[in-house]
């Protein structure tokens, strides 16, 4: 019996090898597209805001027309603008706005601010932001936290060197002292990119966003091969499946094989995939756990196997269509066309639970992170669930609906 199921593996493997050619030939013509595609959302994103506009209250005492001023000369700034967007309101509205969502952020500046920075005052300014915060509320959160870190240390420079100036009675003048620290301020901030570059706040979270689009566009390779497997769920699979019985190969059995059979094809793929591009990868200098790669995607690709035998039996005659449907809901869903941040509240979680965040977080860390094999090992825990899922409710014949129809 145990020889039966083997051979009938192997069975199903030759006439997948026999496929191979196709394919290669789609995902060549599916490559095609995607860089056509791809290039034409980079022209676009070229030409668009990439983050959403984020709009900050200022709530700016009504004697304070030197800040008020000051923050209009900003406003018009092309590097302001794409961040965010003043409006002035009373402090009262500022901080209902904030608490209500009409307003991203707000600035609250009292009496006497400007007259108090001149006389060396450190009078604060209240910020305030909502609990959960965007990626453009982070990004200027960030950018106002580096921007004070680096107004804080220039002032504290010369609060020392006025101090040791006094103390130690040094020669330097005043007016020494002063061109000194303040041309070692703009130094410093002139390449203030390097104090931001410390930490980067990415909707594609710790991975780079070539590496993000790289692992996404691999995995939408091989889940549109899943559109050839047609073949094996023709209308004499079932005349097979009867015969198969007879040498106590059941349903489950035969669910089992034809998902192995699958997976093992489509790791095939995914192989040769892995080993041009990588190659290109490491000529151009990226860093990539190749090897680990090629042998962790086995397990990817057996639960992607899964989904698609599911879908295939359940969908009967349209079986194909299905399968491409439910690749382009997940596409959308997960963040392979547009990072997650960027999807509505619905879509978003939605997408949480796809089987493609999962592939995808599994196939990032494979590829690109130094992960231990216990993070790596978890990983495999939703993908092993997919797999008995798949197998279990994609034996029973009774449950496809095509089959239905020729029965009946």
């Amino acid at each position: 019996m145990k020889t039966f199921t083997i051979e009938y593996l192997r069975f199903e493997i030759r006439r997948g090898m026999r496929m191979l050619p196709w394919f290669f030939g789609s995902i060549l013509l599916l490559v095609g597209v995607v860089s056509a595609g791809a290039l034409t959302i980079r022209l676009f994103l070229q030409k668009a805001q990439l983050f959403e506009v984020i709009t900050v209250d200022l709530a700016i005492h009504e004697d304070e027309t030197k800040v008020r001023q000051i923050t209009e000369l900003l406003s018009d700034m092309e590097s302001v603008k794409n961040i965010c967007r003043f409006q002035y309101v009373s402090p009262a509205k500022a901080r209902a706005d904030v608490e209500g969502g009409a307003a991203d952020a707000a600035i609250l500046v009292g009496e006497r601010f400007y007259q108090d920075l001149e006389n060396g005052r450190n009078t604060p300014a209240t910020i305030l932001f909502p609990r959960n915060t965007s990626v453009g509320q982070q990004m200027l959160r960030q950018l106002l936290t580096d921007g004070v870190s680096l107004v804080q240390t220039t002032e504290a420079a010369v609060y020392a060197a006025s101090d040791a100036r006094k103390a130690f009675n040094l020669t330097i003048s005043k007016k020494e002292m002063e061109d000194l620290i303040f041309f070692t301020y703009l130094e410093r901030a002139f390449f203030r990119g390097e104090i931001f570059q410390k930490r980067v706040i990415s909707p594609t979270g710790e991975f780079a966003m070539t590496q993000y689009y790289f692992v996404g566009g691999l995995l939408v390779c091989i889940m549109m091969s899943g559109l050839n497997f047609g073949f094996l769920y023709q209308k004499q699979e079932r005349l097979i499946e009867e015969k198969l019985r007879l040498y106590g190969i059941g349903c489950v059995k035969a669910s089992l094989v034809k998902v192995t059979a699958m997976g093992w094809l489509l790791w095939l793929i995914t192989a040769a995939l892995l080993a041009v591009s990588g190659a290109v990868l490491s000529l151009a200098g990226v860093e990539l756990y190749l090897v680990r790669a090629m042998v962790g995607m086995l397990p990817l690709c057996i639960s992607m196997a899964a989904v698609f035998h599911l879908l295939y039996r359940y969908g009967g005659a349209r079986g194909g269509a299905l399968v491409f449907f439910v690749n382009v809901g997940m596409m959308l869903g997960t963040g392979v066309l547009l990072p997650v941040r960027y999807l509505p509240d619905g879509l978003a979680a939605a997408g949480a639970v796809m089987p493609l965040t999962c592939w995808m977080k599994h196939a990032l860390h494979l590829l690109f992170a130094a992960s231990d094999s216990a993070l790596l090992l978890t990983m495999l825990l939703p993908e092993a669930a997919m797999v008995a899922l798949g197998v279990l409710l994609g034996a029973k014949p009774e449950a496809v609906t095509g089959w239905q129809r020729q029965k009946g």
